[in-house]
């Protein structure tokens, strides 16, 4: 598949409930702007923008260290089967196997399966709370289903 065009957006955080005031603004101030490029595949040249922290965090995150760090587990004992994260996952890396989740290899580090999981089952170096999941209130899980 080739890339045929690309544009630097300002991304509001998506792994953590955390938003910041002034990123939601700037978004919606441009967001009729970036879909209107978008649709009409206008070609913007220069380079992509890329702030430091994104380099720090992307160099630190996709190298043999950091996928450990970060690797996803299942408390087979909380784990019911269900599905959610094998559904959610864009990137096919979950599967149900025997009743429980098994993560492979190819995680795209969205965390949608640590979000997702009714029973807290999967988690990153230590176990999740009920708390710590976040769910976009605009957004259903069955919107998910593929």
């Amino acid at each position: 598949m080739k890339v045929y065009k690309f544009k630097n957006i300002i991304m509001t955080e998506n792994s953590f409930p955390v938003l910041f005031g002034s990123e939601i603004k700037t978004i919606e101030v441009n967001l009729k702007k970036i879909a209107s490029d978008f649709w009409s595949m206008k070609y913007t040249k220069g380079k992509v923008k890329c702030n430091v922290l994104y380099k720090i965090f992307y160099k630190l995150i996709f190298n043999p260290v950091g996928r450990k760090l970060l690797k996803k587990k299942v408390n087979k004992n909380k784990c019911i089967g269900c599905e959610r994260c094998a559904k959610i996952c864009p990137v096919n890396n979950i599967k149900v196997i025997d009743g429980k989740a098994k993560i492979g290899k190819k995680c795209a580090e969205c965390f949608g399966c640590i979000h997702w999981c009714p029973k807290q089952a999967v988690k990153i170096n230590r176990n999740i709370k009920k708390t710590n999941q976040y769910h976009n209130k605009h957004v259903k899980f069955k919107e998910f289903n593929r």
